[in-house]
């Protein structure tokens, strides 16, 4: 199944269907929170009452007295224009059931709000506030793991590429002592850079693709090529990136699997680890195979320990195929 980016007028339609159809760990039924769970909602992270800059956390019941769990951290996709942080009650469903790992769901200024780099100063804001308050809530501030899912994907991309960088950290938020380092992250079908020949999409996605990107950056690429290299993770790809899984479907017709073999090869090269997942035959919101689950569980709980990942890039081939 393809995501139908295909023409304008059905644009939100489309993002809101492809923003509902991934789950990054499989879980036991679509939308329910763990029984126990303790939800903290809307949770403003900046002190300044934008209703798009709140998180939710989601701690599990039984963490044990004393330990400090580690802490996924959810990015939400949609285009920079939809999504929400509710989605992270089905995407993240399993890491809750495991009751391993504490989660938090981010939500960000869209581009209909404001254009980039408020959604990567937002979401540095977040991390800055959770590194903050990881004591009272239990979880480890020195185990982060981002989760992120296309939209969500390139701007957990900018956070584990950019750590320390001061034109991406901005001003918002109440924590400017606290770092905005993560320990790994999961980048499913993240666009990674904006403009190139390598990673244009097909005729038919190009113009769509084009569109949304306007809106982020406030301008057309060919109009503003620095402010694209600039909002784009392949611009920092170092040995001081932190580690990443991608995930990435053969057949997404808006952000092709391009977009993850020039990130994978050039974090490699950089020295930086970086493990690519090719699921042939998938699209924008069908990548999420079983065995592609298994790999992120794997992953998460690699990093989770402080282990080297033992993941080798892999290709899946798409359920039913």
């Amino acid at each position: 199944m393809k995501c139908p980016f295909l023409n304008r007028p059905f644009l939100l339609t489309a993002l809101a269907l492809c923003a509902a159809g991934l789950t990054a760990a499989s879980g036991s039924g679509l939308g329910s929170v763990p029984e126990g769970t303790r939800v903290i909602r809307s949770i403003d992270y900046t002190g300044g009452g934008g209703k798009r800059q709140t998180l939710d956390l989601y701690l599990p019941p039984k963490a044990a007295a004393g330990t400090k769990l580690p802490l996924i951290v959810y990015i939400h996709g949609g285009g920079w224009m939809v999504g929400d942080k509710n989605q992270a009650k089905w995407r993240m469903q399993g890491f809750m059931e495991s009751g391993e790992y504490a989660v938090a769901s981010v939500n960000y200024r869209l581009s209909g709000d404001a254009v980039w780099p408020a959604q990567i100063h937002d979401c540095k804001a977040a991390l800055r506030w959770l590194k903050a308050h990881a004591p009272e809530h239990g979880f480890d501030r020195d185990r982060f793991i981002l989760v992120g899912v296309s939209a969500g994907g390139h701007l957990a991309a900018m956070l584990a590429t950019t750590e320390g960088r001061a034109a991406m950290a901005g001003v918002v938020g109440n924590h400017p002592d606290q770092s905005d380092d993560v320990t790994a992250a999961v980048i499913i079908c993240g666009p990674t850079t904006f403009g190139g020949p390598v990673v244009t999409p097909p005729p038919g996605e190009k113009e769509m693709g084009g569109y949304l990107t306007t809106r982020l950056l406030g301008a057309a690429v060919s109009d503003q090529p620095e402010l694209a290299r600039a909002a784009s993770p392949l611009t920092y790809a170092s040995a001081s990136a932190a580690p990443m899984l991608l995930i990435y479907g053969t057949e997404d017709p808006l952000v092709p699997v391009t977009h993850g073999q020039v990130f994978d090869q050039a974090l490699q090269d950089a020295g930086a680890s970086s493990i690519l997942v090719r699921v042939e035959g998938a699209g924008h919101i069908d990548l999420i195979t079983p065995e592609a689950s298994v790999i992120i569980n794997q992953f998460t709980a690699e990093m989770a320990a402080g282990r080297s990942s033992q993941l080798k890039d892999t290709v899946l081939q798409k359920k039913g195929k």
